[in-house]
């Protein structure tokens, strides 16, 4: 579990309280910048539970990959077509292009 001088930042209770009203917000922008843009792969650094992903994927984008601590895991997104990557987003990283 992610803490900040011991406090849990990122637990259950925090992604329950969180999650529908995300996905509504990702709903509202994936809808609007596929209308210019027509990305055929997403990515998202602290993707949380993938809620973003999951929005961007309803509208055509095909590979979904999320980046966040590993408090979170594959089996956590909302959406399983989602591939989650666990790592310390404090730390350097190299990736594809997306």
């Amino acid at each position: 579990m992610n803490t900040k001088n011991g406090v849990k930042l990122y637990d259950e209770d925090f992604y329950k309280s969180h999650i529908d009203s995300s996905y509504l917000s990702a709903t509202f922008y994936a809808r609007h910048l596929f209308e210019v843009f027509q990305p055929k792969s997403i990515a998202d650094l602290g993707c949380g539970r993938g809620s973003w992903l999951k929005a961007f994927g309803e509208q055509g984008a095909k590979k979904l990959t999320g980046f966040d601590g590993p408090w979170n895991s594959q089996a956590k997104m909302i959406d399983q077509s989602i591939d989650f990557f666990p790592m310390d987003l404090n730390k350097p990283w190299v990736s594809r292009r997306y």
